[in-house]
């Protein structure tokens, strides 16, 4: 029946420029055949800013375990809001790193982009909206130093790392603790868009070398001038899963 209704409907959208396409887009709905396959049960949002990331996977059907992680005070006092009837999602008020301390973090007028990190021109130049308007101080916790603590060790585990060119100090805080994770998903820059970040082909040999596999990308962010591709989302496999 759906594509009896898409056959008739497709040619009148054409003629405006649209376009009916299945949702979740499939991108999306290949992230979650791989989490259905590896059987995760609890989900680290690490960076989770307003809850976007842990609202999608909600609404597409994830039933398992969610512990966000937010640092930046306005976007965790949102993270509250949406995350209040959710007996099964978590949140803490700190970001993840690679040493225990309070760093001062830049904040973003989209919110999202905020970042430890400086950002670069190229970031600027695709993204205008999401300049630093003020810092703000935050904590910083090391996973390893947390994980027996949020009781995870006998979790089928999956880590979403968006922290905005911080993902690479994440991952070194987590070296004692990354082979218990079954999957980890990672936001990835082609070319630097935060001054001193890992790019893509750095952390691929990085989870290379901690026995994980590139297993599927998403695209993310680009430069809507020149169709320049500036980030995807790696989603990396642990061989011993």
């Amino acid at each position: 029946m759906s594509r009896i209704i898409e056959s008739l409907v497709q040619p009148l959208l054409k003629k405006n420029g649209l376009q009916v396409i299945r949702y979740p887009e499939r991108d999306i709905r290949r992230r979650l055949q791989i989490i259905d396959s590896f059987n995760i049960n609890t989900l680290l949002d690490v960076g989770a800013n307003r809850g976007q990331y842990a609202l999608q996977i909600r609404s597409l059907g994830y039933e398992g375990r969610i512990i966000s992680f937010e640092p930046t005070s306005e976007a965790f006092e949102l993270l509250k809001i949406v995350s209040n009837n959710d007996d099964k999602w978590e949140i803490y008020h700190y970001g993840l790193g690679d040493v225990n301390e309070d760093l001062t973090i830049n904040l973003a007028a989209n919110s999202a982009s905020s970042s430890i990190l400086d950002m670069t021109s190229e970031h600027i130049e695709s993204a205008s909206h999401a300049h630093y308007t003020s810092q703000e101080s935050i904590q910083i916790k090391v996973l390893d130093d947390i994980f027996d603590d949020l009781k995870l060790n006998d979790k089928s585990l999956m880590i979403k790392i968006d922290t905005q060119g911080y993902e690479k100090n994440v991952l070194v805080g987590s070296l004692k603790k990354i082979s218990k994770i079954k999957i980890v998903q990672l936001e990835m820059s082609l070319t630097p868009l935060y001054v001193n970040e890992s790019l893509m082909m750095d952390l691929i040999s990085y989870m290379t070398e901690m026995n994980f596999s590139l297993y599927s990308l998403e695209n993310g962010h680009y430069n809507i001038e020149t169709g320049r591709l500036l980030q995807v989302d790696g989603i990396f496999v642990n061989n011993s899963a």
